[in-house]
């Protein structure tokens, strides 16, 4: 699998959260992961530096990023090259396609395979690949991937119209190579890996949007019902909301694992179950007010109501 790497070093966080265990219940222990295989178009009022106005001891532009041939096994000083010449082509070009705020580099990686089948084409045998004749793209299983990393500043901050503080998420981990549902898991067609990766990771950034969807209308569906009678028709229209949410959770979990049985070859006996937790969180809610109101607790006690935000299967069967 060749791949082009690209990677965006940022003023503002432009990365799409995502969580991959389709059973862990309370998912605000999740690691949160930013979904490699895409990027999000960002135009905002910090713009590239004009030439000159680089902080003195700022890397970029002019740092160019050498590759180390023990970093790429089997691929020769041909490839490592053609690495370098991608990267100063990019730090030297005008602004990132993608974003206003953002220095771009670019990794190109070409795989065994790939160099193999040139190789053998042209009757050179290996030593006769010259990476500098290739483009990952010509590869069957090419692999497009975007990182991003902080950038504090481009250049003096004093150049910038306003303060412009850099935006960064802190809790949100990079995709690696060794995590499941990666390569070393996938038993199909190395050319469908691609295809199926973009696919499936799109899916688990569903998954943490629709659960923290859940949590937020969970929260609004608790002070409902601490602050009206039962019954009242804003609570009820939460909790059908919840209701509706957590079904689309449910069929999410259900493509999700699909997704990963195809991918890993896998044919499963029993189909997959999962809890409806949110629906059984705002029984359990339900219940913890009623009790609250019988012993008339002060509403503004009712802290236990949100505490089963994070009521796990469990808990409920104690």
């Amino acid at each position: 699998m060749c791949r082009k790497i690209l990677t965006h070093r940022m003023h503002h966080d432009v990365r799409t959260p995502m969580i991959f265990d389709i059973r862990d219940q309370n998912v605000d222990k999740q690691p949160i992961y930013a979904n490699p295989r895409r990027t999000k178009y960002h135009r905002c009022e910090v713009s590239r530096p004009k030439p000159g106005e680089w902080l003195l001891n700022s890397r970029w532009p002019t740092e160019v990023t050498h590759g180390d041939p023990a970093e790429f096994p089997g691929w020769g000083i041909e490839a490592v090259t053609h690495f370098d010449r991608y990267a100063e082509e990019e730090l030297e070009s005008s602004e990132c396609e993608y974003h206003s705020c953002c220095v771009l580099s670019v990794d190109v990686q070409f795989c065994l395979e790939f160099r193999r089948l040139v190789s053998h084409e042209l009757r050179t045998g290996p030593v006769g690949f010259s990476a500098s004749d290739h483009e990952p793209e010509e590869c069957q299983a090419f692999i497009l991937e975007h990182r991003h990393k902080r950038l504090r500043y481009f250049g003096r901050h004093q150049a910038y119209p306003r303060r412009c503080p850099a935006t960064w998420r802190s809790d949100m981990r990079e995709v690696e190579t060794g995590l499941p549902f990666w390569s070393q898991d996938y038993k199909r067609e190395a050319r469908h890996f691609a295809d199926w990766q973009l696919f499936a990771f799109g899916q688990y950034e569903d998954l943490y949007r629709l659960e923290q969807d859940a949590k937020t209308l969970f929260l609004v569906f608790c002070d409902l019902l601490v602050s009206k009678r039962r019954g009242h028709p804003d609570s009820v229209a939460a909790e059908n909301s919840i209701s509706r949410l957590q079904d689309e959770l449910t069929e999410l979990r259900i493509k999700i694992d699909r997704l990963n049985n195809w991918a890993h070859d896998i044919d499963p006996e029993v189909p997959p179950t999962f809890i409806p937790i949110w629906k059984w969180r705002v029984l359990a809610a339900k219940d913890e007010v009623t009790r609250l109101r019988k012993v008339e607790m002060n509403p503004k006690e009712f802290k236990s109501v949100y505490e089963l935000l994070t009521l796990t299967f469990p808990q409920l069967q104690k």
